[in-house]
């Protein structure tokens, strides 16, 4: 949603360009290199040198991609381009990149933004791709109380591939289901037992900070149980 609403202001050309954010000098010397002119949106997506370099290093390095104006056609080309998701990846990431910098005085690396930018173009070939089916069917799950006064806690850590794009989240409750906290985190790039450990660590670092010392604990992942309930050399 708020990818299609960068789009869309850019169309629309209400995106807020350095002409807003004239107070920071930043801006123009970091990243537009120049002093004293007026920023457009495609100077901002495309032209400026921080981002040119940065498009450069994601592979775009056809002549052709850096001529013409029109932020029309320009977006058109990108999104019917062989790598369509990378380009709207990249678009997603040099305006968040250029936000943090306007308003927060953060500089983000190019190394990182491109890390960035391929998390979400992973995200994206997989959300998009015609093969993944939704043909899921049916499945019904209940919640079931505890018995004794303890607070429970279910976690679970997903990932689409091992290793490939990973979160993972959990929620604490009153033993007869009242929802008390809820958590979810992006991990990246990361394997399956990584996130579950990963859940159950903060699930439980959560309830502890909370002032929860009674837990009960629900994972499903056979290994990540093993594991903490399993003792280990050091």
């Amino acid at each position: 949603m708020e990818m299609r609403a960068l789009v869309g202001q850019a169309l629309l050309s209400v995106l807020v360009t350095d002409t807003i954010f004239f107070f920071s000098k930043r801006i123009q010397t970091l990243i537009l290199n120049e002093q004293n002119s007026s920023e457009s949106i495609m100077h901002s997506l495309r032209d400026c040198p921080f981002v040119k370099n940065l498009w450069l290093a994601l592979g775009f390095d056809n002549i052709n991609f850096y001529l013409g104006n029109s932020l029309v056609t320009w977006l058109r080309q990108g999104a019917f381009s062989a790598n369509n998701h990378l380009f709207f990846a990249a678009l997603w990431w040099i305006w968040c990149a250029r936000n943090s910098l306007c308003m927060e005085n953060e500089i983000i690396s190019i190394f990182s933004l491109k890390v960035k930018i391929y998390n979400l173009t992973a995200l994206l070939r997989f959300v998009f791709s015609p093969a993944l089916s939704t043909n899921i069917g049916d499945r019904y799950a209940t919640w079931h109380p505890e018995e004794s006064m303890a607070v429970v806690l279910n976690v679970d850590g997903s990932n689409f591939g091992n290793p490939g794009i990973s979160g993972f989240g959990g929620v604490i409750r009153r033993n007869d289901g009242t929802w008390l906290y809820g958590f979810a985190r992006n991990v990246g790039i990361s394997t399956v037992i990584h996130v579950e450990l990963l859940a159950l660590y903060y699930g439980l670092k959560a309830a502890w900070e909370r002032g929860y010392r009674d837990v009960i604990c629900y994972s499903d992942s056979t290994l990540t149980v093993q594991l903490v309930s399993t003792m280990v050399n050091p």
